[in-house]
C-alpha cells in the first residue's frame, strides 16, 4: 500500500511492481518481521544486564500470550533464526541484521516473482528485470540534480503504465480504442503512440535521439541514471506527466 501511494498508483495496481520501482526487497509484512527481530536481538543483548532485557527472557516461560512468545512464534514461521540460535550456530562473521535481511528477501522474492509476473501493461515487467530495481537508489547515489531525482518518480510512473493517457469523452474508458489525451486522436494502444509517436511530445524526442538513445520503441524509458541522456529521458516523463495532469484536472472542473 505504501510504495502505491509514494508513487500515486490507484489501489488494484500491481503492489509487488511498485514495490519493486521503489527498490524495497521487502514486503511491508517482511519489512515488519525485520524490524521485530532486530527488537528481540536488543533484548537478547540486553539479557544479563537491563530490567527489560531480563524481562524479555522471562516472558518467554510466562503463561500469558506475551510479545516474546508471539514475536518468537512469528520467527519461526518465517524461518529466520532467533539472536541466540543464530549466533551459537553462525558460520560466518555476517551481522545478525545482514542475515535476517538476506532470509526474509529470500522469502519475500518467492512471492514476489508470481505477483509481478502479473503486471503486463504496458509491457511485461519481468521481460525487462528478475527482481527489484536498483535505479532509484543508483540515482541517488549518483547525486543527481534535485529537479531529476524528483522527475524520476514521473518517469517511473510513465514506464509502468500508472498515467491515464486515454480518454473516451474526457473519461476513463476500457474500450478497446481510445483517444489521446494530447493529440485526440484515436489509438488501440494509446501509450505506445504517446511514448514513440505523439507529436506533441516530439521536439523532447529529438531531444533523446540526440543523445544517442532509439526512442522507436518504449524501452528507452528504461535508460539508466548513469547515463548521459537519463536527464532528458526524465525531462521527457515530467513533460508527459505534467501535461496529463492538466488533462484530467480540466476534465474535472
Amino acid at each position: 500500500m505504501w510504495a502505491q501511494q509514494l508513487l500515486g498508483a490507484d489501489a488494484w495496481r500491481n503492489t509487488a511492481m511498485c514495490r519493486s520501482e521503489l527498490g524495497w526487497a521487502l514486503s511491508g509484512a517482511g519489512s515488519a518481521i525485520y524490524d521485530m527481530a532486530m527488537k528481540r536481538a536488543s533484548f537478547w543483548v540486553q539479557a544479563d544486564t537491563t530490567l527489560a532485557g531480563k524481562s524479555f527472557v522471562a516472558a518467554h516461560l510466562s503463561d500469558g500470550n506475551t510479545w516474546a512468545k508471539r514475536s518468537r512464534s512469528l520467527l519461526e514461521q518465517w524461518e529466520v533464526q532467533d539472536w541466540p540460535a543464530w549466533l551459537a550456530t553462525r558460520s560466518s562473521s555476517t551481522k545478525y541484521c545482514t542475515y535476517v535481511k538476506g532470509d526474509l528477501a529470500a522469502t519475500c522474492m518467492r512471492d514476489w516473482t508470481p505477483a509481478a509476473q502479473k503486471h503486463v501493461r504496458p509491457i511485461p515487467y519481468l521481460s525487462l528485470t528478475a527482481g527489484p530495481t536498483t535505479m532509484l537508489n543508483d540515482a541517488l547515489r549518483l547525486r543527481l540534480a534535485w529537479a531529476v531525482l524528483v522527475g524520476h518518480r514521473e518517469l517511473i510512473r510513465l514506464w509502468r503504465g500508472l498515467l491515464r493517457l486515454s480518454h473516451v469523452a474526457r473519461k476513463r474508458s476500457q474500450a478497446s480504442i481510445q483517444f489521446c489525451i494530447f493529440c485526440q486522436c484515436r489509438f488501440r494502444n494509446v501509450y505506445k503512440h504517446v511514448v514513440r509517436d505523439c507529436p506533441v511530445q516530439a521536439d523532447s524526442r529529438v531531444l533523446i535521439q540526440n543523445a544517442g538513445v532509439d526512442c522507436s520503441t518504449c524501452v528507452f524509458l528504461a535508460t539508466a541514471p548513469s547515463s548521459s541522456a537519463f536527464r532528458i529521458v526524465v525531462g521527457f516523463a515530467v513533460a508527459v506527466g505534467s501535461g496529463e495532469r492538466s488533462f484530467w484536472t480540466a476534465g474535472s472542473g
